[in-house]
């Protein structure tokens, strides 16, 4: 994932461990709302979630482009 620490679009990770039979993994703090959290609030136009969307298969397009595949892309864990 250092690859991806100068990306404006994917949180940078710091580390990770495993303990307990699960890894965990230290990542930057992003203050910023939770799609999950503004989906909430109000509906988004599709103008707007296409420019979302956009934005997600950006990131994920780059990630996947070094062989890493997330397995949890949801709104709980998109800013």
């Amino acid at each position: 994932m250092a690859l991806f620490s100068k990306e404006q679009d994917i949180v940078n990770v710091y580390d990770y461990f495993a303990e307990n039979q699960t890894a965990y993994i230290i990542m930057e703090y992003v203050n910023a709302p939770l799609l999950k959290d503004e989906l909430k609030k109000r509906r988004f136009s599709p103008q707007e979630a296409g420019g979302y969307m956009l934005a997600i298969l950006e990131a994920l397009e780059k990630v996947h482009k070094n062989n890493i595949i997330h397995k949890d892309i949801s709104p709980d864990n998109i800013f």
